[in-house]
């Protein structure tokens, strides 16, 4: 009797378990200033002169992402490398990758990384991740 007892309630223990997995699909995510940020829309977009540029935006803030072909890659997100990225903050404040500060001034690294994972023409998304440094020009 107490075999079939424990035989029931490890049964029913396994079936009980689930696992409960959200996914934030499609999301822009990042940490700004050490505290969570989720684009609230995004886009990805070629423009005229062939740029592959990836935009997220929550309010007025944004952050775009530009690389110089629509190819999945790494690539360096700094000023003379092709590749930036830009953030808008809330007050109209720019930062890029493209100035660089007095070296003297800073204990932030300059520019970043962006790393594509994929460009699907079959869903309409791209995958990766990035990670940068901003200045504004002055």
């Amino acid at each position: 009797m107490k075999n079939l007892i424990l035989l029931a309630f490890v049964f029913l223990s396994i079936l009980s378990c689930k696992e409960d997995k959200e996914f934030n699909t499609p999301a822009f995510e990042g940490t700004k200033n050490n505290a969570r940020w989720n684009a609230q829309g995004q886009t990805a977009f070629t423009d005229e002169d062939g740029n592959f540029s990836i935009k997220g935006e929550i309010a007025s803030e944004t952050v775009i992402l530009t690389v110089p072909t629509r190819t999945a890659g790494v690539y360096a997100l700094s000023s003379g490398s092709g590749a930036r990225a830009i953030f808008t903050e809330l007050d109209g404040t720019i930062y890029s990758t493209e100035n660089e500060p007095d070296a003297s001034l800073t204990i932030y690294p300059v520019g970043g990384t962006l790393l594509i994972d994929e460009i699907s023409t079959v869903n309409s998304s791209v995958s990766g991740r990035f990670q940068f440094s901003a200045f504004t020009t002055d």
